[in-house]
């Protein structure tokens, strides 16, 4: 048990830093051992961190496949804790593929079991999680408490990790906002805790964010550069989910310089990944960006393919407001 410990803390520091092929090794022999014996609660959590870690780089099927392991062993153990953290989890793959609906049920499943064990680090994660869905429907006032409430929480908890997660969504609220300036501080602020803890996924997410609001302030070259750094983190972990996030960007940098072929070759590589990790969201955005790159090459009817299917993806999302942008575009086509 104890040397299966110690190989799980082990996985999560490599992660934590991008070392994702050893940090795969290291959870198969935690597994392997506590397969081997007895069952108990941190068999249910080193499937579950072993999911996470699938999901982040966008093995989606996978980390669905490990978190329902992870809420049987919980479930058989009487783990209540683990049981609770899972299903926050599946919760979390169910938004992703953009059934809101199911994530929200797992969501309220979760933050009862929360409640119940005054668990506040997982009910500062679930109050993220539903702010993030606040936010895709537009809904940014609610957005805003769901992440107070969930700083709050982990604040109270001290984590400093899950604060990193926080400032990063703050940062892309009030860019939706038009806040640009507590934008940057957001960023900046998370961006802080993430180097200072080598926390690699993080520094590339939060760098993306960056990118695209100096791309709304057409700072380009700062936007290329922040971009970059992004691909490059995502690149050496094997994530594909943010990997796919920097080229979206990439592709309207090159569109924005007139390089209409290169933007759309990026985006169609974009693309295809987001579909390979089934996140619905990403998606529906990279489809309108191209619809933007064939109205610039002048083909209008492409343009249109791209932006029906991209409404469709936000309206199954209930992104009401994303939704009504390309209701707009698409007029201006007639």
């Amino acid at each position: 048990m104890q040397q299966a410990r110690r190989l799980t803390e082990q996985a999560r520091a490599a992660e934590t830093c991008g070392q994702c092929d050893l940090a795969d090794q290291l959870f198969d022999e935690a597994i392997h051992l506590l397969e081997s014996g007895p069952q108990d609660a941190l068999l249910a959590d080193a499937l579950r961190w072993k999911g996470t870690a699938r999901r982040d780089r966008g093995e989606t099927q996978e980390a669905s496949d490990l978190y329902q392991r992870s809420i049987e062993v919980a479930r058989a153990t009487g783990a209540k804790s683990a049981e609770a953290h899972a299903l926050n989890c599946l919760a979390i793959v169910a938004q992703r593929r953009g059934d809101f609906q199911s994530a929200e049920v797992l969501y309220d499943r979760a933050a009862t079991l929360g409640n119940r064990l005054q668990d506040h680090q997982l009910l500062g994660m679930i109050g993220q999680n539903r702010g993030v869905i606040a936010q895709i429907r537009g809904d940014l006032r609610e957005a805003l408490a769901r992440y107070e409430e969930a700083l709050r929480a982990f604040d109270i908890a001290k984590n400093q990790q899950a604060m990193t997660w926080v400032l990063n969504n703050l940062g892309m609220l009030h860019d939706a906002r038009g806040q640009d300036a507590a934008s940057e501080q957001a960023y900046a602020r998370g961006l802080d805790l993430a180097v200072r803890r080598n926390d690699k996924r993080m520094e590339g997410m939060i760098e993306l964010n960056r990118a695209h609001l100096r791309l709304k302030q057409d700072r380009l070259d700062e936007a290329e550069a922040s971009c970059s750094q992004a691909y490059r983190i995502a690149a050496s972990r094997g994530d594909y989910l943010n990997a796919a996030e920097a080229l979206r960007c990439r592709g309207t940098i090159e569109r924005r310089r007139g390089n209409c072929d290169g933007a759309q070759a990026t985006l169609t590589l974009a693309m295809s990944l987001a579909d390979q990790c089934e996140d619905a969201l990403l998606s529906a955005e990279i489809l309108r960006d191209l619809g933007k790159v064939c109205v610039a090459r002048g083909d209008r009817a492409k343009a249109k393919d791209a932006w029906q299917m991209a409404r469709t993806g936000f309206l199954n999302l209930g992104a009401k407001v994303d939704a009504s942008d390309i209701s707009t575009r698409l007029d201006s086509l007639q």
